[in-house]
């Protein structure tokens, strides 16, 4: 979501996830490999919904927590961001773009707001409760990045200038300073607009960091491996999460609903026949992994997620389903409670569920 993307491609980065032609340069690193080999059968997780609004963000996509537990919120093609009180579950307050452009992406620092305009090229940081400092970019503005210990970010980039008559774009996962110059640039992305491989449901990049155990995961995107690459905080390799996975395909149906989005957002037909088997990670409250999985709509249903969740060592625990959960609908976990939001419906749901009941231990 970085400089001038055309605005009728730019659903963002948390809408086009652009992943099937990655390069990871590992830099021969030795990864000790934490094979599991078997995954059980999903069990459903029980949830309890405790909030639900339509309208109140129009075309929700991006869902960020304040290191307080805050919640933003932005939708699609927004010059503003929704705060969520989690304590009295209402919204209550708009924070507007700091030059009144429109937001293209959003990331927290802390309890400050990282917010990128792609029409300026411009990133805003948060100060203060009212102040910004401006920086402006050419290329490799942020799509959705983290702070690391030392003074640093690591996150998504967009590397490229999609312009109106432009048609390729490329994106950069990178570690930068504080004044976004590269440190480290971990994988590269380049492809074509036209060539019908963008996945509108699924994450650029899957990444998440274990503030507990200060470990950096990076999902190889791909739709013929499952392996998850765990890094320190200097991007020193740790260990790799690996398993052998039978590839998913796009069901007819839903095949069908992407080439409705594609002619929707004037892009060319779907032509991706497998899902990318990673589409997303979160980290819960007790430091366990969550990696949100391509699951087979012929078995679950076009309206199931598949959650698998690893132990703090990387070796795999259980699989979960959430029913309820479509494919497109965009997900954040914090503390005991799921984030839900849908960015065609508008809507935005959360529910709490027990952590003694999932695992058995109360936590």
């Amino acid at each position: 979501m970085i400089n001038k993307i055309p605005k009728y491609l730019n659903l963002s980065a948390a809408l086009f996830i652009l992943l099937s032609c990655s390069a990871y340069n590992a830099e021969d690193q030795d990864f000790k490999k934490v094979i599991n080999e078997r995954f059980s059968e999903p069990e459903e997780i029980v949830l309890k919904e405790i909030y639900r609004s339509v309208e109140k963000v129009k075309h929700p996509y991006n869902i960020t927590f304040g290191s307080d537990g805050t919640v933003y919120f932005l939708g699609y093609r927004s010059d503003h961001i929704h705060v969520f009180d989690q304590n009295t579950l209402s919204f209550k307050d708009i924070k507007v773009s700091p030059e009144g452009g429109i937001i293209s992406s959003l990331s927290t620092s802390g309890n400050d707001l990282i917010i990128s305009c792609a029409e300026s090229r411009s990133v805003f940081i948060q100060t203060g409760p009212d102040e910004f400092e401006k920086i402006e970019l050419e290329n490799g503005l942020p799509e959705n990045i983290i702070e690391l210990p030392g003074g640093y970010y690591f996150g998504s980039f967009r590397a490229s200038t999609a312009g109106r008559d432009e048609t390729y774009f490329a994106f950069d996962l990178k570690m930068t300073d504080r004044s976004f110059n590269t440190e480290r640039l971990l994988s590269s992305y380049f492809d074509s607009f036209l060539s019908g491989n963008t996945d509108p449901e699924t994450t650029v990049f899957p990444f998440v960091r274990n503030s507990i155990t200060n470990t950096l995961f990076v999902a190889i995107s791909s739709d013929k491996y499952y392996k998850i690459l765990a890094y320190n905080d200097n991007l020193k390799a740790k260990y790799m999460i690996a398993n052998e996975l039978e590839t998913v395909s796009f069901t007819k149906d839903e095949t069908e609903r992407l080439n409705k989005m594609s002619e929707l957002f004037r892009m060319p037909p779907f032509r991706k026949k497998q899902k990318d088997i990673i589409e997303d990670m979160h980290i819960d409250m007790h430091g366990r992994l969550w990696v949100r999985r391509a699951s087979d709509a012929d078995i679950y249903g076009t309206d199931s997620t598949l959650i698998d969740i690893f132990g703090t060592d990387g070796r795999y625990i259980k699989t979960v389903i959430i029913n309820g959960i479509s494919r497109i609908e965009r997900i954040g976990l914090n503390g005991n409670r799921l984030f839900v939001a849908n960015p065609f419906g508008s809507s935005i749901r959360i529910y709490e569920f027990d952590y003694k009941i999932l695992f058995g231990d109360g936590k």
